[in-house]
């Protein structure tokens, strides 16, 4: 009988089978859903503010500092437990887009999807 190693891999996030989208609420909010799998494509869930990161104009910031900024009320995380996060961010009044940047957001340090800042509109009725 011969000994085998087997390898067994952490899951990781995988880029191609996770994405995210934005819904404008139409109230002042806009939702991002996001949708994070690993590399055979299953549901990852136990993600925290800290492990999702927003990229923009060369700076990276954690949901939790996101929400610190003057921009936002509030940003909430919702782990829906089925790989699906949905995050409700919640406009401060009528603060201005920075024009031309892109936002690229990752999970736990995968970029799974880029919302060109036109794509991000949050609507106050």
């Amino acid at each position: 009988m011969k000994n085998v190693d087997l390898l067994i891999s952490k899951p990781e996030v995988d880029a191609g089978n996770s994405d995210a989208n934005w819904t404008d609420n139409l109230d002042g909010t806009g939702t991002m859903t996001l949708t994070v799998h690993d590399q055979v494509n299953n549901p990852m869930t136990g993600f925290v503010e800290t492990d999702i990161v927003v990229e923009y104009g060369g700076t990276h910031r954690n949901l939790n500092v996101l929400e610190a900024l003057a921009t936002w009320d509030e940003i909430t995380l919702d782990d829906k437990g089925d790989g699906q996060y949905e995050i409700l961010f919640d406009r401060a009044g009528l603060i201005s887009w920075s024009n031309g940047f892109v936002w690229t957001i990752s999970v736990d340090g995968v970029d799974i999807h880029v919302f060109d800042i036109g794509d991000l509109s949050v609507t106050f009725t």
